[in-house]
């Protein structure tokens, strides 16, 4: 079942509990693993932390002026993530740690783009954060089926690109029952499949299969 099939409420429990499992993780770095690059280019772990905190950014400047802002970024998403991040940039983290204590439910921002979006972005910056940690962990596997499932969507794919790189092959997980397309066979770990979809070639060490070249081609050529 993908989460556009879910009551709005069983598909924002979901992005609650991935929220509490990176807040769990935050709860526990270091300052050298919060100054740490993430897989974001550019982007400390303590950027990407501050930029699942979007909510946030609209309680500190008001509704009308963070869509004042949008606009006049003609609605791209990459200005006003880049301000955010800068705007926190020099923080306490444990005012980072703070703030993700009192965003576990969905703002007016994270309510407006939807559950499968919110879901995506969450587990796939998390990710983002403990790849290059190395703080391995096991997402819940109905969790993990799902973000993959809405990615593979049109509107969970708008912005990033996940149907343009499965485009043509067929994706089989070999640790969760979850397959998508058909084609040129690309197989791994679920998450690494997710993670390669999201343009982190780094996943790509972790599959195997025909379609494997075709793919890193899209990722990295």
């Amino acid at each position: 079942m993908a989460i556009k099939e879910l009551s709005d409420d069983a598909a924002w429990t979901l992005v609650r509990e991935e929220r509490v499992d990176v807040l769990a993780m935050l709860r526990g770095l270091t300052p050298p693993q919060w100054n740490a690059p993430s897989l974001c280019a550019g982007w400390r772990v303590r950027d990407v932390a501050a930029h699942l905190l979007i909510d946030a950014a609209v309680e500190e400047i008001g509704r009308a002026r963070f869509v004042a802002k949008m606009a006049r970024n003609r609605f791209a998403v990459d200005p006003v993530n880049a301000w955010w991040v800068e705007r926190n940039a020099s923080v306490p983290t444990s005012s980072i740690v703070d703030r993700f204590e009192r965003s576990l439910e969905p703002g007016w921002l994270s309510r407006l783009v939807g559950p499968a979006n919110q879901l995506r972005a969450s587990v796939i910056h998390h990710q983002d954060m403990r790849r290059p940690l190395r703080l391995d962990r096991t997402i819940p596997p109905q969790r993990l089926k799902r973000v993959l499932d809405a990615a593979l969507t049109k509107r969970g794919s708008a912005g990033v690109g996940f149907v343009e790189r499965a485009r043509g092959l067929r994706l089989q997980a070999t640790d969760v029952d979850w397959a998508h397309g058909e084609g040129l066979e690309v197989a791994g770990p679920a998450e690494s499949l997710l993670m390669s979809l999201a343009g982190r070639p780094v996943a790509l060490a972790d599959l195997t299969g025909p379609g494997l070249v075709e793919l890193t081609t899209r990722l990295t050529g």
